[in-house]
């Protein structure tokens, strides 16, 4: 008798059920004070719209849909499942996060020099070949004022790591950038360095953690010291007196639940990777710099009296704490900083050394 009756109003629960699902975003609209911006979507939200009689009705109505799409009840939270089931089913929530084997996640690149636009293909030429000269005269220059000078290229995770990635992008050259940009400085081989050589290597012999996260465009600490140890040892070859001060560090492992691809596609902190983790002296925290000029930081830890200046992209943030235990004076300067201020710099704080590092990605970009 109680099971027929629950059959019964069955129907009539479940379509009170679907009522209250479809109604409850709307009553949040209506309750709700209008949101500004989504932390979800990292962008600001369209706003009540003011009738203006100077425009068309039509476009009136655009902008009131527009508005109701955004402000729509529960919109965040059916983005992050909407990415989470995507996820889950194993696509990436993101057109420009490639999600591959084992869950590595890659920042998808079109590579300049991999194109069919003929235009864009001369364009990245030029800038790599305008690059490698910048090199060899900022060498020139610097030697000529008792200064050495090496360029560190990074590769792309995916040029490490192009195993993970999904069958269709194997069948993709995705390194001719690289490739060109080492034609163009086989001259320079001294004073530029090619990781990608040592970490290709080197990456066999870490199969726990990898050189670069698993949820991140970076390399991380066990990558970057690779990087680090020949930086060292082509110092200690050109420039003998030039003393750092190579030490020894335990690395242990954590649980890394962030990175910027898992926040690009909407999952920050909620997918956890194994990762190589470093400790390093406080001399070389973040929050212990020195501000030297508006974009010049200082890391002073005293081991010698050696001054090191930096230039480098978002990977130098994994490299400069090796660096600024092994000399006395580590100043880092942004990659985007123009080439005349950074000459005016190198003339004021006359380091013993300059090392500029930059990214795969980014060796085809025009000088700043």
């Amino acid at each position: 008798m109680i099971n027929s009756m629950i059959v019964k109003q069955l129907p009539r629960v479940v379509i009170l059920l679907f009522v209250a699902m479809i109604s409850a975003p709307m009553v949040k609209s209506v309750i709700e004070v209008d949101r500004t911006t989504s932390l979800e979507e990292k962008r600001k939200l369209a706003q009540w719209p003011s009738f203006d009689e100077s425009k068309s009705l039509k476009a009136y109505f655009s902008s009131l849909t527009e508005y109701t799409n955004d402000q729509f009840g529960y919109r965040d939270n059916l983005i992050s499942l909407n990415k989470f089931l995507k996820f889950w089913i194993g696509q990436s929530p993101s057109k420009n996060v490639i999600r591959g084997q084992d869950d590595w996640l890659f920042l998808k690149i079109n590579d300049p020099l991999a194109s069919q636009d003929l235009e864009v293909r001369k364009q990245a030429r030029h800038n790599i070949e305008a690059r490698a000269a910048y090199i060899k005269q900022m060498h020139t220059r610097l030697s000529a004022q008792g200064i050495g000078y090496l360029f560190l290229a990074v590769p792309n995770k995916a040029t490490v790591y192009s195993e993970y990635l999904p069958n269709i992008y194997s069948l993709a050259k995705a390194s001719e950038t690289l490739d060109y940009f080492k034609a163009t400085t086989l001259d320079a081989s001294d004073y530029v360095i090619h990781s990608d050589t040592t970490l290709l290597k080197k990456k066999h012999s870490h199969t726990e953690t990898g050189l670069y996260f698993k949820n991140d465009t970076h390399w991380n600490f066990l990558g970057s010291s690779y990087a680090y140890i020949e930086l060292n040892n082509r110092v200690k070859r050109l420039w003998p007196n030039i003393p750092l001060v190579q030490k020894p560090h335990d690395i242990s492992r954590y649980t890394h639940g962030g990175g910027d691809l898992a926040q690009f596609i909407g999952l920050n902190n909620k997918l956890g990777s194994l990762e190589p983790s470093v400790s390093f002296p406080k001399c070389t925290d973040r929050i212990n710099h020195i501000k030297v000029y508006p974009d010049t930081n200082l890391f002073k830890c005293d081991s010698n009296q050696t001054k090191v200046l930096i230039i480098g992209d978002s990977f130098m943030g994994y490299l400069y704490q090796y660096l600024s235990e092994s000399a006395g004076w580590v100043y880092t300067v942004d990659q985007s900083t123009s080439r005349a201020r950074l000459n005016t710099i190198i003339d004021e704080l006359e380091p013993h050394l300059v090392i500029e590092q930059l990214v795969e990605r980014s060796l085809a970009r025009g000088l700043p």
